[in-house]
């Protein structure tokens, strides 16, 4: 049993296995009900992205499924809750790496794998945080010289809070400032970049500034509790809702997926 293998049965027995999915369908219904000439287009198709088309394109071009007019995407799935035959193929595979061509009653199929992530069955790391987020105007946003004395000027500021409900109240004394609101979130359901941000923090010590070239915004975090819970727990509390409110700086990490990691080679998501 190799490493992968390894890997994947440690992550069984410590909770289930989810994928983020992206899939190119081609039916037999296309290519005269035959097998073999579906399958001929499907490594074609593959052929153009070992050359450096991005998955996302092709799936948008050939892909006959209704998620090929959403470049693939088919979103988070439970790894158990598939097809023998598409967990056989997925085995093993980490995230940014494609299947074989799977053969099914309508035709050939292939999946690309955005992410992937272990939901552990008992309690889970949490995090509840706040993101500060502060609207440039463009002079300043296109100005390295600008942006600097900007972001040292709220780093200042940022540095004198510790706790959140100080940090909640910055929008008073910053114009075009807001908060976003993390409440009891898994660190593991947040883009990488993200994940990377909290990482590094100590609970009350704001992160450094971070420019959102996307957005033109500087942004600070503050990790107010870490903390785990039950998968109860989770259920019941308010960190679904708070995730929403948070996609605005995700758009740096999920835009990235969608276009970079989309594969072959997906305002803040959580």
């Amino acid at each position: 049993m190799d490493k992968k293998d390894l890997k994947l049965l440690f992550a069984r027995r410590s909770g289930k296995v989810h994928l983020n999915l992206a899939e190119i369908v081609l039916y037999k219904s296309h290519f005269e009900n035959d097998y073999d000439k579906t399958l001929e287009k499907l490594l074609e198709i593959m052929e153009e992205m070992n050359s450096g088309k991005t998955f996302v394109d092709t799936a948008f071009q050939y892909s006959h499924a209704p998620s090929g007019s959403r470049g693939g995407l088919i979103g988070w799935v439970d790894l158990e809750a598939l097809d023998q035959e598409d967990r056989e193929a997925l085995k093993g595979l980490s995230a940014e790496q494609a299947t074989a061509p799977i053969k099914f009653d309508e035709g050939y199929k292939i999946y690309f794998i955005i992410d992937k992530k272990t939901k552990n069955v008992g309690k889970v790391d949490t995090v509840t945080a706040r993101q500060l987020e502060v609207k440039l105007d463009m002079k300043t946003a296109e100005s390295a010289e600008l942006r600097k004395k900007e972001e040292e000027k709220l780093s200042r500021l940022v540095e004198t809070v510790s706790k959140c409900q100080e940090f909640d109240q910055l929008p008073d004394q910053i114009p075009n400032a807001q908060i976003h609101v993390y409440k009891s979130v898994q660190p593991s359901d947040l883009s990488t970049d993200l994940q990377n941000v909290f990482s590094t923090l100590d609970v009350g010590k704001p992160s450094k500034a971070i420019f959102n070239k996307a957005n033109a915004t500087i942004v600070f975090f503050l990790i107010c509790e870490r903390s785990k819970k039950s998968p109860q727990e989770l259920k019941h509390s308010e960190g679904i809702a708070n995730q929403i409110s948070g996609r605005r700086f995700m758009a740096i990490s999920e835009q990235k997926l969608l276009e970079a990691k989309r594969m072959a080679s997906v305002e803040l998501r959580i």
